[in-house]
């Protein structure tokens, strides 16, 4: 099945531009992204694995001595049966599609990268680091990379939808791999609810309270 990228040619969608350059994490914006001084990923042009740990791990230690919040998005390609019939090259033309979308709807200082949280999935797995921001308004931009995505996609692969966990520096977390970890879970979370969603950590503690509220009473003997 050929792919709308699958070329050589640039070409737009919506507000961002898609081609097969991903080795040299370039991008379309005029200003340069603080994610370009890392080292790239060589399958997606996103930063690598171990940069992104990295750089998280100091973002951690610096805005909490700050008191300044910090969230981390986890950004994952809804896995359909469709996708199975790509194969390797497939899998990474849609990797650097969705790496070059993320760059382009975020902010010039957050940072995409790509997690090595997940190595059975298909699909890569990507992380955001957004510096600044509440789960709150993380989760607005997670919204804004999901419509973004769909818009693109909608035409010629409807399937192409992604998943965003969300969730921020809190007292409890130490390091990357407990935020990363918090985020994966989110994502994981959107997944089981049907894909094509946001969903913060927030709402996971919310929903067990609920649910707890709503058990009946133990019988007393």
């Amino acid at each position: 099945m050929r792919m709308a990228w699958d070329d050589d040619t640039p070409f737009e969608a919506g507000s961002w531009i898609l081609d097969d350059d991903s080795q040299t994490n370039r991008v379309t914006e005029g200003n340069q992204r603080l994610d370009q001084l890392l080292p790239a990923d060589e399958q997606t042009g996103a930063a690598s694995s171990t940069a992104l740990h990295v750089y998280l791990d100091s973002m951690i230690e610096m805005v909490s001595r700050g008191g300044q919040p910090l969230a981390l998005l986890c950004v994952a390609v809804d896995e359909t049966p469709i996708i199975r019939f790509f194969g390797a090259e497939g899998v990474r033309l849609i990797g650097s599609a969705v790496a070059r979308c993320l760059r382009q709807e975020t902010r010039t200082h957050d940072v995409v990268g790509r997690a090595d949280i997940d190595l059975d999935a298909t699909m890569p797995i990507f992380m955001v680091v957004c510096p600044l921001l509440d789960e709150e308004h993380a989760a607005l931009l997670a919204e804004r990379l999901r419509l973004a995505m769909s818009a693109f996609a909608e035409a010629e692969h409807p399937w192409l939808t992604l998943s965003i966990g969300v969730s921020a520096l809190a007292l409890d977390i130490r390091d990357a791999r407990e935020l990363m970890a918090r985020s994966h879970s989110s994502m994981h979370r959107a997944q089981r609810k049907g894909g094509d969603r946001v969903w913060r950590n927030s709402q996971t503690a919310r929903t067990i309270m609920e649910q707890q509220d709503h058990e009946p009473p133990e019988e007393q003997c």
